[in-house]
C-alpha cells in the first residue's frame, strides 16, 4: 500500500508542478532555459516515481514469485535512473554552460548511491530482495524532485515579470540541491 500511496503522492505533485508552470506562463513571467530545464526535471521525476511505484504491482498480476518482482522492478528502476542522469547531465550542458556546483556532486553521489541500492536489491545476493529498499529509493527521488520544485520556485518568486534579474535564474548555484 505504501508504493500506491506513493504513487498517488507523486502523480499530485506532477500536476500541481505543471500547474505552477502555465500559471508562470500566463503571468507572463519569461523563464530562461535552465528552468525550463528544472520545471522538465520536477515533472519528470514524478512521472518516473508512479511508474516505478505501480510496477511491481503489475509484474505481479503476472503470477511471478514476490522475490523476482522485487528483483525485477528494482533492476528496471536502477535502469531508468542512470539512463535519466545520464540524459540530465546532457540536458544540463546544453541549458548551461556552467560546470555543476559543488553541492551538486554530493546530490550526484546520493542519486548513483540510490542506485546502487537499487542495483543490489537486484542481485539480492546473498539476501531475499527488500521492499522497504525499493520503497526508500523512490520516495529518495521524489524527495529530490520536491526539492528542486522548491528551489526553483523560490527563484522565480524573487524574479519580476520581465524575466530572471542579472543572471539570477540562469545561474547553477542558485539550485545548489537536488538531482543536479
Amino acid at each position: 500500500t505504501y508504493l500506491y500511496a506513493l504513487a498517488f503522492v507523486a502523480a499530485a505533485f506532477v500536476g500541481f508542478s505543471s500547474i505552477v508552470v502555465a500559471i508562470r506562463q500566463t503571468i507572463g513571467v519569461t523563464l530562461s532555459r535552465f528552468q525550463v530545464l528544472l520545471a522538465r526535471t520536477d515533472i519528470e521525476l514524478g512521472f518516473i516515481v508512479v511508474g516505478l511505484s505501480l510496477l511491481p504491482m503489475l509484474l505481479s498480476l503476472f503470477a511471478l514469485p514476490h522475490s523476482l518482482v522485487l528483483q525485477t522492478s528494482s533492476g528496471i528502476a536502477a535502469l531508468v535512473l542512470v539512463l535519466w542522469l545520464a540524459f540530465f547531465a546532457y540536458r544540463y550542458r546544453r541549458a548551461t554552460s556552467a560546470t555543476f556546483p559543488k553541492l551538486a556532486w554530493l546530490h550526484l553521489a546520493l542519486a548513483m548511491g540510490v542506485v546502487i541500492v537499487l542495483a543490489w536489491n537486484a542481485a539480492v545476493y546473498p539476501r531475499e530482495p527488500q521492499v522497504g529498499l525499493y520503497a526508500l529509493a523512490l520516495s529518495y527521488v521524489l524527495a529530490a524532485a520536491v526539492d528542486t520544485f522548491l528551489h526553483s520556485t523560490n527563484v522565480m518568486l524573487r524574479q519580476n515579470k520581465n524575466g530572471p534579474s542579472e543572471g539570477e535564474a540562469t545561474k547553477p548555484e542558485v539550485y545548489i540541491s537536488g538531482w543536479r
